[in-house]
């Protein structure tokens, strides 16, 4: 069918420019999506002041743990569909995503029962209630909006995969653009209010208003695979359950996801380390995290395009440019990398009053160690990504779960805790544990890539 062929061919044609142009609307997507928490940092920060930035700040890893189970999984589907669209098999790439909408929807609808009903709980990890009560109030009311909607974010991350595995890269943009259109919008409206009109929700409005905008994401993505063919009818008795498929993606996206988790679960826990030493750190960490955005998003961007090049080439039997799509790959990453911890060594003060309208000197001080010392690691980030795109696109998937499981416990955690606590660094030493963390892990990682048996783990061979 010709709505089977939709997306793009990448067995073929000049790698650099396939890199480049799937690449592109990848990372204007993560932009838009770190925009989005700009824009919610910016309205909280400036109009609501310090408590309700660091209520977003402790907020944050409790979300990142349940969304990263979503992207591994997704990142499953990129595999499997790009590798069969590859191979030409495209009746098996009909029945996986058909199958993987049912799976992965119950999954988001199962998180955000339990995440409404855990969220008192799960933010008592992150932060004391009887130390920081408005703090703790407000991330309770903040992350219970958020839970609450994981489903339109499971469902816009599968359609996005499925889209990438089939080539196309470029329509998830088009949906993320509107949602954050939305999204700034709906910010001030709901953060402040209008007179009497419209009440200020203060942070509820600000994942009210993410909420919103992801719901109208997921809405376009829906409508636009039915317009190709898929998801016709939204009705369960349409869809013919293929008991093969599941464990498929839960062979390759369970480790996956497993990763995800160990690295959303290690975010999580240096929260609590640094919620130890007051509002004026964790506001310092919650303008670092999102410049480690910044890193994290053209090489997550480059990463996922290697995945899906990766499985296309694979599935075509076309290795050889495998190892050409890696090299230019990590290449492009590590120089946007360099470029960045540039500007965090030259410039962090001026990237520090951009979120923050009057930081104290504590939070200032703190701000600039912190970029200084972790900037280090965007290196390894830009690296890790490219290579653990290759052994995901390849479906050998296990190797960055023992990767992230040993850069977090055996070398980022245990060293943040070490030299935060019984030396005169501070918080300075969980700065230093991020950033070896993140340099163990591309090491780990390219070494792998280099001397490991991933290309032959193609996932279509083991279920051939």
């Amino acid at each position: 069918m010709n709505n089977m062929r939709i997306g793009s061919n990448l067995t073929e044609g000049n790698i650099l420019k396939l890199l480049v142009t799937f690449s592109l609307p990848l990372l204007i997507g993560n932009a838009l999506q770190v925009l989005q928490q700009t824009i919610n940092a910016f309205w909280i920060g400036r109009f609501l002041g310090k408590d309700a930035f660091s209520a977003v700040t402790v907020s944050f890893p409790a979300i990142f743990v349940i969304i990263s189970v979503a992207i591994g999984l997704t990142m499953a589907v990129i595999t499997l569909v790009a590798q069969y669209k590859g191979a030409g098999n495209y009746e098996m790439v009909d029945k996986i995503i058909k199958n993987s909408f049912i799976f992965i929807m119950l999954l988001g609808l199962a998180a955000s029962v339990l995440g409404i009903i855990l969220n008192r709980s799960i933010l008592g990890i992150l932060v004391n209630p009887q130390s920081a009560p408005q703090v703790f109030e407000m991330a309770s009311g903040y992350l219970a909006i958020t839970f609450s909607g994981l489903i339109f974010i499971f469902g816009f991350n599968l359609i996005s995969a499925i889209l990438r595995g089939l080539g196309d890269s470029w329509t998830p943009l088009w949906f993320l653009i509107i949602a954050t259109i939305l999204n700034a919008l709906l910010d001030p409206l709901l953060i402040l209010g209008i007179g009497g009109v419209i009440p200020g929700l203060g942070v509820n409005g600000s994942a009210l208003a993410t909420l919103l905008s992801q719901l109208l994401a997921f809405i376009f993505g829906i409508r636009f695979l039915q317009s190709k063919g898929y998801l016709t009818r939204l009705n369960l008795k349409h869809f013919k359950f293929d008991a093969g498929i599941i464990p498929r993606i839960l062979k390759i996206g369970l480790p996956t996801a497993g990763q995800q988790a160990i690295v959303s679960t290690g975010i999580f826990f240096i929260t609590a380390l640094v919620s130890r030493f007051g509002i004026d750190t964790i506001a310092a960490f919650g303008v670092g995290t999102r410049i480690d955005s910044f890193a994290l998003m053209p090489a997550m961007a480059l990463g996922i395009s290697v995945s899906a090049l990766t499985g296309q080439n694979l599935g075509a039997d076309k290795k050889e440019r495998v190892f050409e799509t890696v090299r230019i790959a990590a290449l492009l990453s590590l120089s946007i990398g360099l470029l960045l911890l540039l500007v965090c060594h030259v410039f962090p003060k001026q990237v520090i009053g951009f979120f923050l309208s009057d930081p104290s000197i504590e939070i200032m001080n703190q701000g600039i160690q912190y970029l200084r010392i972790v900037s280090f690691g965007y290196l390894g980030i830009s690296l890790v990504f490219v290579t653990n795109g290759v052994l995901t696109g390849a479906g050998d998937t296990i190797p960055p779960l023992i990767f992230s499981i040993l850069s977090f416990w055996l070398i980022r955690i245990p060293l943040a805790w070490v030299l935060s606590k019984f030396t005169p660094l501070g918080s300075a030493g969980i700065w230093l544990g991020i950033s070896a963390g993140f340099i163990f892990s591309a090491i780990a990682s390219f070494l792998y890539y280099r001397f490991g048996p991933w290309e032959n783990k193609t996932a279509i061979k083991r279920w051939a």
